[in-house]
C-alpha cells in the first residue's frame, strides 16, 4: 500500500477525471438497484412481474454500454448504451405482448424510431459538442423513421419461436439501419466539423453505432429467448452478481482517496 500511495504522489498531475468517477459511481448505484430487484423476483410478481422487461433494458444497456464506451469514451457509453438498452427493451418487450401474427403500426412504432435516433445525439452533444450531437441525432432519427417506415424495424423481426434463430429478413434490416445511422454521422461531421476532418470524423462516429448497434441486432434473438425462458435461480444468481458489480463501481471512490490518486 505505501509504494502504491509513493508512487500516485510522486505524480503531480491529475489522472482521474471527477465527472468519470462520479459517473462510475452511479453506474454502480444503478446495478445495485437492478441486483436488488432480481433478488426481490418472487415479490414483484415472479414471471407475471417486470423483470423480464428489466432483464431485456439491462443486458442491452449493458452490451450498448461496453460497446460505445470502450471507443468513444464513457461519457458516450453511459447515456448512448443505457438510452438505447431501453427503447430496443422495451420495443422488443411490446412486440413480445402483442397478438401473434399482428404486425405493429407505423404509429406505434415512429416513437421508438425516434427516440432510438435522438439518444445518440444527445450522447455524440454531450461528448463531442452540442452542434455535432445536434445534427447526428437529427439525421439519425430521420433514417430510422424512414427504415421503419418500410418495416425494418425490430418489432417488425419478432417472431416469438421455441429457440432462437436468425434470419436473412434481420440481417437486411439490421444493415438497413446501419447504413442510415452511419450516412447521419457524415452528414453532421461534415457540416459542423472543419474540412475534410469533418466527414471522416461524422463517419467514425456513425461506423461505430452501426457496428454496435449490428452485433447488438444480431443477437437479440438469443437474448429474447433467454429474457423469456430464465428460470427462477438464475435470475437470482444475476441479481447478486450485479450487486457485487455495483459495490465494486461504488467502492473506486473510496479507493481513490486512499490511495492518493490526483482527480482534476
Amino acid at each position: 500500500m505505501g509504494i502504491l500511495k509513493g508512487h500516485f504522489q510522486e505524480y503531480n498531475g491529475a489522472i482521474m477525471d471527477r465527472h468519470t468517477l462520479a459517473a462510475i459511481n452511479l453506474a454502480g448505484i444503478l446495478l445495485d438497484l437492478m441486483g436488488g430487484l432480481y433478488l426481490a423476483y418472487d415479490l414483484l410478481g415472479g414471471r407475471k412481474g417486470p423483470l423480464r422487461l428489466i432483464t431485456r433494458i439491462v443486458t442491452y444497456s449493458l452490451v450498448f454500454g461496453l460497446g460505445f464506451g470502450l471507443p468513444l469514451g464513457l461519457r458516450f457509453g453511459l447515456i448512448a448504451g443505457s438510452g438505447l438498452g431501453i427503447a430496443l427493451g422495451l420495443e422488443f418487450w411490446r412486440a413480445s405482448a402483442s397478438p401473434e401474427g399482428r404486425r405493429p403500426t407505423l404509429l406505434t412504432t415512429v416513437p421508438f424510431a425516434l427516440f432510438r435516433g435522438l439518444v445518440p445525439g444527445m450522447a455524440g452533444g454531450w461528448t463531442f459538442g452540442i452542434r455535432f450531437g445536434t445534427m447526428f441525432g437529427l439525421f439519425a432519427a430521420i433514417g430510422l423513421i424512414t427504415a421503419y417506415a418500410f418495416r425494418f424495424s425490430p418489432s417488425d423481426e419478432y417472431h416469438p419461436v421455441a429457440r432462437p434463430r436468425f434470419s436473412r429478413e434481420k440481417l437486411l434490416a439490421t444493415c438497413v439501419r446501419g447504413l442510415l445511422i452511419g450516412v447521419a454521422g457524415v452528414l453532421a461531421g461534415a457540416l459542423t466539423q472543419e474540412r475534410m476532418i469533418g466527414p471522416l470524423f461524422g463517419l467514425k462516429i456513425g461506423l461505430i453505432v452501426a457496428i454496435v448497434g449490428g452485433i447488438v441486432g444480431t443477437m437479440s434473438p438469443f437474448v429474447e429467448w433467454w429474457a423469456d425462458h430464465l428460470p427462477e435461480r438464475r435470475l437470482g444468481a444475476f441479481g447478486a452478481l450485479l450487486v457485487l458489480s455495483g459495490f465494486g463501481l461504488q467502492s473506486l471512490q473510496y479507493w481513490v482517496v486512499l490511495l492518493n490518486i490526483p482527480v482534476r
